[in-house]
């Protein structure tokens, strides 16, 4: 009931740069959301260094306490198991996406989202490509011009490979 975000992990030195634990209850509420500035693996534990803990409390409240370095015993998650889960945004199912982006805002670290909310908002928005085409290209094929059919689908072909570069830049730019 553990979710790891780095964003990177040396594994000469064993250290995650940036970690984020997400911990949440065998129901899948959140539990315990913990930001640090970087995590090592020592002596079969982790010390974490600048760190930020959110603990949720009865009635929706979140308690927040901050120490310089600390380890937690009960997270004995080992690096080779990080790096197996390591997963890239376009890796992650919609429902991870969601519990991360909540934790991100349930924290206020809102500079942090643009990638997970591009990638979720494009996974909404890809599928409905289909019928944009056809609402746009039958009326163009089906138009009758001294030039002819071909011109209409022309356009269309012209315009689907429009949307698409489209949808790639603006998908990059936002997770940039």
């Amino acid at each position: 009931q553990r979710d790891w975000y780095a964003r990177s992990y040396d594994p000469l030195t064993r250290t995650l740069e940036n970690p984020e634990i997400h911990e949440r209850t065998a129901r899948g509420t959140p539990l315990r959301d913990i930001y640090t500035e970087r995590a090592r693996w020592q002596n079969g534990q982790w010390i974490f260094y600048g760190v930020e803990v959110h603990e949720q409390v009865a009635g929706g409240q979140v308690t927040i306490a901050r120490a310089a370095q600390t380890n937690f015993p009960a997270i004995t998650d080992q690096p080779r198991q990080l790096l197996l889960q390591n997963k890239h945004t376009e890796e992650m199912s919609s429902r991870d996406l969601r519990r991360i982006i909540r934790a991100h805002q349930r924290a206020g670290r809102t500079s942090q989202l643009a990638e997970f909310q591009t990638t979720l908002q494009h996974r909404y928005a890809f599928p409905w490509t289909c019928l944009m085409v056809a609402w746009i290209g039958i009326p163009l094929g089906m138009s009758i011009q001294r030039s002819g059919a071909l011109r209409g689908v022309g356009i269309a072909l012209g315009l689907v490979v429009g949307y698409y570069f489209l949808s790639n830049i603006t998908l990059t730019l936002g997770g940039a």
